[in-house]
């Protein structure tokens, strides 16, 4: 019947419909189970890779803290070695130095020695990167290595260069005077060659080189052994004045240095920076023992008291400060000028102070009280420059009119003006007898005067403008700084 076919025939894809079903839901029952099964394999695994890796990890940073620790080792002992090789070298030179010109390079190179012998070595960190470390490490052993290196050849390299200078003219003597005689006609050429060769005698020029800017200032220590110069290459330096060698570089200033002066004691050096610092310095070892900061512009020009006690700065800020050598305390602030002061002088007993400013006039200070004694005026532009006489009685100013001008301090008293150049004239400076002074000027020249009548005495070509002049105390040297980014010495005699 067709109803009984119609009843079986559903019946029939019901039970096929419930063993799809079941299959089904088995298929899916089988699936997650395995899919368990792989994630337990997996973790399992994943454990396994992990404890292997750290093992491995392990196994390599104590092989690497090994293998650093022995490098470590390595290095300290190079250290000592070259430690002990420098101490040998310097007593080597102490016994053969019989002058004492490279004091200030033997005191450089046992601050050097010390440093070295009592810096602790790197000490070792946690290793993150073992390879990083011990780079940094070496690097430093070597840095500290190639410093004693260098100061060592430069101070055994003065001595050989000495040992030559003196052999060269035990066995050519004869030929140097010819040569000398010769440089009397060839001119500053010839003497410039017998000062770099054969030493230096009267009318020779000897240039130093070493900075890359212009050089701004030039003083001479007490002893006139040694010259300071300062340029605007940021740095201070120091020169053996007897041969032109480099003693020390001065570096401390973040802008240009402009004025450089040695206490009267010859124990420490000022100088003066666009950093509107003034700087003071230990000339045995170089060191910077002060800096001095209360100026609002520039420092352009310094000068130590005659008992070493007081710095005096002049600043673009239009003052002088007063400050104390040894604390760096600010004393006084000297105020009147209406521009920027440029120089700055004591006089000889230390009682007056002397400023020349971009106002025209040169002022005379009381030193103790600070005030104000004299304003100076007659300079047709700027005052650019300043000295005391040696019997402090006269005061010389150079100014941006080409002249030098001589002034009575105990009156104010305009007593000479001498017509030194068609350019500015930016330094001044009185032979320490008295008897002559001298200008440099932009017209690439240094003149040396005659104190008692302002005749010319001598007219020295510096190849570029000159900045600042000076004599050592002996009246034998004269140095100027020039815009050519040297300094040069002249032998009067």
């Amino acid at each position: 019947m067709p109803g009984a076919d119609l009843a079986l025939r559903e019946r029939e894809i019901l039970a096929a419909f419930r063993r799809v079903t079941m299959q089904r839901t088995q298929t899916e029952a089988e699936a997650v189970s395995r899919i368990e099964q792989v994630r337990e394999i997996a973790a399992e695994e994943l454990v396994a890779a992990r404890d292997a890796a750290e093992e491995q990890r392990t196994y390599a940073e104590s092989g690497a803290t090994e293998r650093y620790h022995a490098e470590l080792e390595a290095v300290e002992r190079t250290r000592k070695e070259v430690h002990e090789a420098a101490k040998k070298a310097i007593e080597g030179v102490r016994t053969l130095y019989d002058g004492g010109r490279t004091v200030l390079g033997l005191a450089h190179l046992n601050q050097l020695l010390q440093h070295a012998q009592t810096a602790p070595p790197p000490t070792p960190q946690p290793i993150s990167d073992p390879a990083l470390q011990l780079s940094m490490c070496a690097a430093q052993a070597a840095k500290a290595s190639q410093r004693i290196d260098r100061g060592v050849e430069q101070v055994l390299g003065r001595r050989r260069q000495s040992h030559k200078n003196h052999l060269r003219l035990a066995y050519i003597g004869g030929a140097a005077l010819l040569l000398s005689a010769g440089a009397l006609k060839l001119g500053p050429v010839a003497g410039s060659f017998l000062g770099s060769h054969f030493g230096c005698s009267a009318g020779c020029t000897v240039t130093l080189k070493g900075h890359s800017g212009v050089v701004n200032a030039v003083a001479f220590s007490p002893d006139g052994k040694t010259i300071a110069s300062a340029s605007a290459d940021h740095s201070v330096r120091l020169w053996d004045a007897a041969n032109g060698h480099p003693l020390a570089t001065l570096n401390g200033h973040s802008d240009f240095a402009d004025g450089v002066a040695f206490s009267p004691d010859g124990t420490m050096l000022a100088s003066a920076g666009g950093d509107k610092t003034v700087r003071i310095w230990s000339v045995a070892v170089g060191r910077e023992l002060k800096s001095l900061s209360g100026h609002t512009e520039y420092v352009l020009g310094v000068a130590f008291a005659p008992d070493s006690k007081t710095v005096a700065s002049a600043s673009a800020d239009g003052t002088v400060k007063l400050w104390d050598a040894t604390t760096g305390q600010e004393l006084r602030t000297l105020a009147g000028h209406q521009d920027w002061v440029r120089a700055v002088a004591f006089s000889p007993d230390g009682r007056k102070l002397a400023s020349a400013s971009r106002d025209g006039t040169v002022k005379i200070w009381d030193a103790a009280s600070g005030q104000e004694l004299q304003t100076l005026s007659g300079h047709n532009g700027e005052a650019m420059a300043v000295a005391f006489s040696p019997d402090g009685t006269l005061v010389g100013s150079g100014g941006s009119d080409g002249t030098a001008r001589l002034w009575e301090v105990a009156t104010g008293r305009q007593l000479r003006v001498v017509n030194a150049s068609s350019q500015p004239v930016r330094g001044v400076a009185f032979a320490p007898d008295g008897r002559e002074f001298a200008t440099a000027s932009e017209d690439k020249t240094v003149k040396l005067w005659s104190l008692s009548d302002g005749h010319k005495i001598k007219s020295l070509a510096t190849g570029s403008a000159a900045w600042s002049v000076a004599f050592a105390k002996s009246g034998a040297l004269i140095a100027w700084a020039n815009n050519d980014h040297n300094l040069r010495e002249y032998h009067l005699r």
